[in-house]
Parts: C-alpha cells; structure tokens; sequence
C-alpha cells in the first residue's frame, strides 16, 4: 500500500494488484465507528470539537502568549476532523 500525502504528486507508483486484481484508486477514504451511519459519526464529531472549543475558550481568558493558545487548538480541536 502506497500513502503519499505530498500536494505535487511527482512519482507514479505502480498499480497494487492482489492475486489477479488490481486494486482501485481513490482520492478520499471515510471512516466509521462500529456500526454509525454517517449521521451519527458527524453528531459525534462535531460534539467532540464543542467540548474542546469550550475548553479553548476557556484557557484563551488566561492570556497566554500568542503561540500557546495555537498550539492548543491545533492539538486538540482541529486533529478532530
């Protein structure tokens, strides 16, 4: 398997076959939990990410130096999606 996250897409690789088949090409890839329809999984995600704004919000009253703050909400809130 063959995961290239570069933007410029400069090699080609090989096509992946098993057996006799060639394994297909996507450009995209979802993921669910355990039996959730996508609606669930969206509602489950998006609760997450309003439990750490709130936690961001909170820690933005502390008045920390600017790339603190970032460094949080990068971490915790934007991994989410």
């Amino acid at each position: 398997m063959v995961i290239d996250f570069r933007r410029a897409n400069t090699q080609h690789h090989a096509l992946l076959t098993i057996g006799d088949t060639a394994v297909e090409k996507i450009s995209t890839i979802q993921f669910l939990r355990g039996n959730l329809t996508s609606t669930t999984n969206t509602l489950a995600i998006v609760k997450k990410a309003q439990q750490r704004l709130h936690s961001f919000r909170r820690l933005k009253k502390t008045s920390l130096p600017y790339p603190h703050p970032t460094i949080f909400y990068r971490s915790t809130t934007e991994s989410i999606a």
